[in-house]
């Protein structure tokens, strides 16, 4: 414990930057943030998103015209759970569609921290 203390005294929190909270960067807690720390935090410590990963195929006069796997449900930036069970996958949404939405939004919020972080007023090193 004295070590991760030391640690966070060395390096600070996220609650401690001038910068966090601050509207359309990666320092502001929404729903697309919540969204990727939640997938994060489920694949490092789970592995995956569900038990026995599954990938479907759509075919078409026996040629292959799609595959993809379903996104999780999120509800409000989580996933989706009911008492201790989680990994719903009831709307169907594939991550084909949603993952490229998600990654320009980040990106977008990227782009926007830098220049959040460019504009702050920091004592040079």
């Amino acid at each position: 414990m004295h070590k991760l203390l030391n640690f966070l005294l060395f390096l600070g929190t996220r609650k401690d930057l001038k910068i966090n909270g601050t509207n359309q960067t990666v320092f502001e807690k929404c729903d697309l943030i919540s969204t990727i720390e939640a997938l994060r935090n489920e694949v490092v410590h789970n592995g995956s998103w569900e038990l026995n990963p599954k990938v479907f195929i759509v075919r078409n006069e026996g040629v292959d015209v799609e595959r993809f796997m379903l996104f999780p449900d999120i509800e409000q930036g989580h996933l989706a759970t009911v008492k201790n069970r989680r990994h719903f996958f009831g709307v169907g949404e594939k991550v084909n569609d949603i993952l490229p939405k998600i990654h320009m939004a980040y990106m977008n919020r990227v782009l926007n921290t830098a220049k959040a972080l460019n504009q702050l007023d920091l004592p040079a090193i």
